[in-house]
């Protein structure tokens, strides 16, 4: 149902049309009252519908103030948003406002370094029979020509004690195939073979050599041929890294 006011409010931000511009300097000074009453019940309407205000909602004095459950509402446009609702630009003081896309991207939230980052997903799982809060965070791998290149390297920003699971997968170059990368090792010392490995602040994704992992792509008969591997400016895939607060 749409919102129908006790007054219309009207005049914008002027103090000199409309409702704004009542009681006029003229007007009989006996009325005054009336226009206080008015002025309070125009205010109550509207702050009320999204905020506990005049005790409405089932609210306590306590929580007058509050916003009520449901209220608030997170920017969902095409692109990062670059302004406030006012309309002047975001700043240093914007930390902590949402912002979605569409129902097919993460949910971000504004960072004091005044970007955008993904809010990471939770789950319960049970780690040695207790269970415990998980988060899931997913990054690009980015360029990665695999035909010339044996590893990537792609930073993680997570505590390394606090990462419990990580896997990968991989795009051809016209993301027609996807190849989840094992966790096989060829020599444990020096590099990971067809692998996905983590140090304190990398995801290393890594193939003994580029020829080994050419010849494991034609080994599952997709019948790719290398340069499906070898694109740049392009995404490689994406990287899932489970961890616990």
């Amino acid at each position: 149902m749409a919102f129908t006011p006790t007054v219309t409010w009207s005049g914008g931000t002027s103090s000199a049309t409309g409702f704004n511009a009542s009681p006029a300097g003229s007007a009989d000074p006996r009325q005054g009252d009336d226009r206080i009453r008015e002025l309070k019940v125009a205010l109550a309407e509207r702050l009320s519908r999204e905020g506990y205000f005049a005790l409405v909602g089932g609210s306590s004095a306590g929580q007058e103030g509050n916003l009520r459950q449901g209220a608030g509402r997170v920017y969902h446009q095409s692109s990062a948003p670059t302004t406030k609702p006012d309309g002047n630009a975001l700043d240093s003081d914007d930390v902590g406002r949402l912002y979605c896309q569409s129902n097919t991207t993460p949910l971000k939230v504004r960072t004091s370094n005044s970007t955008w980052v993904s809010v990471a997903a939770e789950a319960v799982r049970s780690l040695g029979g207790a269970s415990t809060t998980m988060f899931c965070k997913v990054i690009n791998i980015g360029d990665w020509n695999m035909g010339s290149s044996a590893s990537v390297s792609v930073a993680h920003g997570l505590t390394l004690s606090k990462i419990i699971g990580v896997d990968a997968v991989l795009r051809s170059d016209g993301d027609n195939y996807r190849a989840p990368m094992g966790r096989g090792y060829t020599n444990p010392a020096t590099h990971w073979g067809l692998g996905v490995g983590l140090t304190a602040t990398n995801v290393v994704l890594a193939q003994n050599t580029a020829g080994d992992w050419l010849t494991y792509v034609n080994m599952l008969g997709a019948g790719l041929a290398s340069t499906d591997w070898d694109a740049t400016s392009y995404n490689r895939g994406f990287i899932t890294i489970w961890y616990t607060p």
